[in-house]
């Protein structure tokens, strides 16, 4: 890894991210790789929104919370056993990803005012692309987008994002008391990933899923049976 002075501003703070991600994640063989639209990691190379020259501050912003994002996927999550346990249905498969993607980022962040900053404009950002305030009905709202927002309301006390608002308010009228609770049962079992799996499972129950079988495309929670 060359140490060489930055050339420009814009490559000072991709170097910088870069060494987040490896200090935070503790895989120093890894590289932050910037590009318009890929996402995701690739062997040792993780995929991040670019910023354009002119570094604008939301474009940074957004940066540093994805690079937060993948270095605590790294340093917390346990992706073999989450595959192990994950249901087979596709919505349930979706929440149960949702809720653990909140689970090690709340873990890893729960010291860190700064990384919380940027993960809550990363999750801004993911609304926006969602375009979750532009819904009319709870149909259009992804339900698993809906429990990903709650979960974290719950566990980390942030609110749901303005621009989620409205898919959150769809879907409050079908989500009954045993849904709510396992919510905040959630937030005592960050430190623990089998645990926290449990509760996740709970929660699907609530909401009609079984985790061995594919369930029908509108889960309404038991509550309201």
């Amino acid at each position: 890894m060359s140490l060489s002075k930055p050339k420009t501003a814009l490559d000072g703070f991709r170097r910088a991210q870069g060494a987040c991600l490896r200090a935070v994640a503790g895989e120093q063989e890894v590289e932050a790789v910037y590009a318009a639209n890929a996402r995701g990691r690739i062997g040792n190379e993780v995929y991040i929104p670019a910023p354009s020259v002119d570094m604008a501050r939301d474009e940074q912003d957004l940066a540093r919370g994805e690079v937060d994002q993948a270095a605590l996927k790294m340093a917390y999550h346990d992706a073999v056993a989450h595959m192990a346990a994950a249901p087979s249905d596709l919505t349930a498969r979706q929440i149960f990803d949702a809720v653990e993607q909140v689970r090690y980022e709340a873990y890893g962040a729960r010291a860190m005012e700064g990384m919380r900053s940027n993960l809550n404009h990363a999750h801004v950002e993911r609304a926006k692309s969602q375009r979750l305030d532009l819904v009319q009905s709870h149909q259009e709202a992804p339900l698993a987008e809906v429990m990903r927002y709650l979960a974290r309301e719950a566990i980390t006390g942030e609110p749901v994002p303005e621009v989620a608002q409205r898919a959150v308010e769809l879907w409050e009228p079908k989500i009954g008391a045993k849904t709510r609770q396992a919510l905040q049962d959630l937030k005592f079992k960050i430190h623990d990933q089998h645990a926290f799996c449990q509760i996740s499972k709970q929660l699907l129950q609530s909401l009609d899923f079984k985790a061995d079988e594919a369930q029908g495309d509108e889960p309404i929670d038991e509550d309201e049976e």
